[in-house]
């Protein structure tokens, strides 16, 4: 499930200004690992999502779902100083181990996501893919887009460390010019989210493709295995999100106005 608060957000705009000032006024980030911090992630995706008017009122004001218990997945915490202000969970579907789990995602999009993770022809390793979802901001800082960019950089290296192939997320349809933008395909039209007042579209990235969002988008540019920060975020350390970011951004903002404006927005036919 994406960003409730990103509806009116456009990363082709992103100014220097807005990476320089995120560089300037460090956020951190950690990979949730301790009850604690599951509750507060728990407790501000339920603020997140009931603000938006996705979800009705829940009495412990905290939100999860199965998925969070599964050693599969990995929630983020994106904070300002000593506050939470962003998170994000990262699922993974690798079929090479016989455990494998299903995605959140496969509740509504079981045949799509099933048809892009068959194995190539000539190919005897099973297709990896992550979905992105419970994609949560604060409420009292949907202005703070820097919480927004933090959130899909993290989630950058968790892509990169489980080496995936292909990368989901369920999408609102006002969100999919966005995502586009970051080199989404939309795979299936909207439909009824489970448990969630809210309809949602899938649509993924492929491996393919990652080189050049990278170089297109500029918060992503310096994500690596060789990152300053990568051992340390995945070893479960709280780590500056942009320490090693680019700071020349003006040749790295997304600017790709031609897709925008392309023909991206139709479904995309499944073979």
């Amino acid at each position: 499930m994406n960003d409730p608060g990103v509806a009116t957000t456009h990363i082709n705009r992103l100014s220097n200004e807005s990476l320089e000032g995120s560089i300037a006024e460090q956020l951190f980030a950690k990979i949730v690992t301790d009850a604690q911090d599951f509750e507060v992630a728990f407790a501000l995706r339920y603020r997140a999502y009931f603000n938006a008017g996705y979800l009705k009122n829940i009495d412990h004001h905290s939100f999860s779902d199965i998925y969070d218990d599964r050693p599969s997945s990995k929630t983020i915490l994106i904070y300002r100083g000593e506050q939470a202000v962003g998170s994000i969970r990262v699922c993974v579907l690798d079929r090479a181990k016989p455990d494998a789990i299903d995605l959140p995602a496969s509740r509504m999009f079981h045949e799509e996501i099933d048809n892009l993770l068959t194995v190539p022809p000539h190919s005897t390793a099973p297709r990896r893919a992550v979905e992105i979802t419970r994609l949560a901001r604060d409420p009292e800082r949907l202005d703070d887009r820097r919480v927004l960019w933090a959130m899909f950089r993290m989630v950058g290296y968790l892509i990169i460390a489980n080496n995936a192939d292909i990368v989901f997320v369920a999408v609102t349809k006002n969100h999919m010019p966005l995502y586009r933008r970051m080199g989404y395909q939309i795979v299936a039209a909207p439909k009824a989210y489970p448990g969630l007042d809210v309809e949602t579209g899938l649509m993924a990235c492929f491996r393919d493709d990652f080189t050049s969002v990278q170089r297109q988008v500029a918060i992503l540019g310096s994500v690596s295995r060789s990152s300053l920060i990568y051992a340390d975020f995945i070893g479960g350390n709280k780590v500056p999100v942009f320490e090693d970011a680019v700071t020349d951004v003006s040749s790295r903002l997304i600017s790709n106005r031609t897709d925008a404006r392309g023909t991206e927005t139709g479904v995309r036919k499944i073979a």
